[in-house]
């Protein structure tokens, strides 16, 4: 596959959780990631990454990419990934976990998603991300 080298091992990761999930990943190598100098989609937003589901493309802003430690950028790919691998559309519905709200899913479209709660909870978010159920 035709993916930039800093995304294989996130793209490896991800197929592996998709096979533990009983999800056939047959066509996952179909799908590349690139990066773009400046993914000047909006201007008033700001766009991380995006995916062009059309042509099995995901691009991310590199800038942005650099500012993001190795949990945020792996969110950052499952995300992408759920679109355009899985095409699952965003979900933003929040739960009451232990004194606060947080989210149900890694489809979350806000920038808000918190890294300690990622790694608390990944075993939901990826029962959720592969099979449509956060417990």
């Amino acid at each position: 596959y035709d993916s930039d080298k800093e995304f294989i091992s996130f793209i490896e990761a991800f197929k592996l959780e998709a096979e533990n999930h009983k999800v056939d990943t047959y066509y996952i190598y179909h799908i590349n990631i690139k990066f773009r100098d400046n993914l000047n989609i909006s201007p008033d937003v700001i766009y991380r990454a995006v995916c062009i589901f059309q042509k099995r493309l995901i691009l991310v802003d590199k800038y942005e990419w650099d500012k993001l430690d190795v949990i945020k950028k792996e969110i950052l790919i499952y995300h992408q990934l759920g679109h355009c691998f899985l095409n699952r559309r965003h979900n933003n519905v929040m739960i009451y976990r232990i004194n606060k709200y947080i989210n149900v899913s890694i489809m979350n479209e806000y920038d808000d998603f918190d890294s300690n709660d990622y790694i608390q909870y990944k075993k939901q978010y990826m029962n959720e991300l592969f099979l449509g159920e956060f417990e």
